[in-house]
């Protein structure tokens, strides 16, 4: 809003002052000519904030210049250490979806991958039935979801509107109750890997295929049976690999004890339609 009162102030001002310009002289022709830059340029900032806004390309100002690059930091844990959670859910984002044992819920979350040493914010969508009771040891299928490149995972949401797809189909009984992760494809904010682990740079490939889903399963309650994950996207994030359930032996799982593995757990069901 703040530029668009900027622009009509500028477009004002070049009104007001074309007049006095208005003379012979190499003055009097760079200063119209100095006029009308600064009004295009005010106008078309507009137009580009606007679809920004729309469209969700950048999140923030040092992102567009490449200024807030997230990098590899990797630092040996000492022997048997417990390594942190993968996953940190920083609240419930409001998408309309009712009461969460209804129509589910959307969580804000934050991952760092325990393989690449890349982090990433993005959401997760929480079916009704997770809630419900009767179903406290069931686990859930898991779906991916990519929004594309340039991008923010927040257009799922707003533009897309998966979590609220979701949650409709789970009602109809058109879909299972099913996890669904919403991320963007770059693991890194100042250039675009194409979701491919790049020689001596960022391991997108390996967050993608290893760290998401340690990271799901260090919180909940996810289906590691074959088929139980897939991915699907959006534009340059249909590139995006389908990360496969996190085997056993992954280096990121042996710093915890295997009893706490949900892949190893005796107590897995598939959930069931009742409640929906």
């Amino acid at each position: 809003m703040l530029l668009v009162f900027i622009a009509v102030a500028v477009c004002a001002l070049v009104l007001w002052l074309w007049p006095r310009a208005a003379r012979k002289g190499v003055l009097s022709w760079a200063a119209r000519l100095g006029m009308l830059v600064v009004a295009q340029v005010s106008v078309l900032a507009v137009l580009l904030v606007a679809a920004n806004n729309e469209f969700g390309f950048y999140s923030t100002w040092k992102e567009l210049f490449g200024q807030n690059s997230s990098h590899q930091e990797l630092q040996p844990g000492k022997e048997g250490e417990k390594r942190p959670p993968a996953l940190v859910v920083k609240g419930q984002e409001s998408v309309g979806l009712g009461p969460r044992e209804k129509g589910g819920q959307v969580d804000r979350i934050s991952i760092h991958g325990p393989v690449t040493g890349l982090s990433m914010d993005g959401y997760a969508y929480l079916p009704p039935q997770y809630f419900q009771k009767g179903h406290e040891k069931d686990r859930f299928p898991v779906i991916v979801a990519v929004t594309g490149q340039p991008g923010v995972s927040r257009n799922l949401i707003t533009q897309i509107k998966v979590p609220q797809a979701a949650s409709k189909l789970v009602k109809e009984r058109k879909m299972r109750p099913t996890i669904v992760l919403m991320v963007r494809p770059s693991v890194v904010a100042d250039r675009d890997t194409n979701c491919t682990d790049v020689p001596g740079g960022p391991q997108a490939m390996t967050f993608f295929n290893q760290d998401l889903p340690v990271a799901v399963n260090d919180k909940y309650r996810a289906d590691n049976s074959r088929g139980g994950w897939g991915a699907v996207g959006n534009s340059t994030g249909a590139t995006a690999p389908a990360p496969a359930s996190p085997p056993t032996s992954s280096p990121a799982r042996t710093a915890r004890p295997a009893t706490s593995t949900p892949a190893a757990s005796s107590s897995r069901t598939r959930p069931t339609w009742s409640g929906a």
